[in-house]
């Protein structure tokens, strides 16, 4: 008897973890493929006692409709490296994305040799990114 309720608990299980594969790879449930939108308001506002304060406006997740997952504030010492973004260094203090239309604002230490260029991406939980921001310029 016993042998007979290991295979139901076995046969139980399965068709429990077959239910959940197939939930989750649902082909009736749609995918994110939508991007955020691309910030295109980053501004550096002012650099005082060794910080350097920049803004902008939240882009959203798709598109510009909701909340986007995180930043990729990055910095480089010239402007085709900032264009290129994987050989610019990633820099820290971006906030978590507040939903679309909301002033944000970072604050980043300044360690950086001069002149500085930076950028922002904006992407979601599904790892959509959103395009390169404007490109600002630190010169002092």
């Amino acid at each position: 008897m016993r042998n007979c309720n290991t295979v139901k608990l076995l046969i139980f299980a399965a068709i429990v973890a077959i239910m959940t594969i197939s939930c989750h790879n649902d082909p009736l449930r749609p995918t994110d493929t939508t991007r955020p939108a691309r910030v295109s308001d980053l501004s550096l506002d002012s650099v005082l006692s060794g910080m350097v304060y920049f803004s902008w406006t939240a882009s959203g997740d798709d598109g510009v409709d909701g909340k986007a997952r995180y930043y990729d504030l990055r910095s480089a010492g010239d402007s085709s490296t900032i264009l290129n973004w994987g050989g610019a260094i990633q820099v820290q203090g971006e906030p978590r994305p507040s939903v679309n239309g909301t002033h944000e604002q970072a604050a980043v230490v300044h360690t950086f040799t001069l002149p500085r260029y930076f950028a922002l991406k904006v992407s979601d939980e599904a790892t959509n990114t959103s395009p390169i921001s404007n490109i600002v310029l630190l010169t002092q």
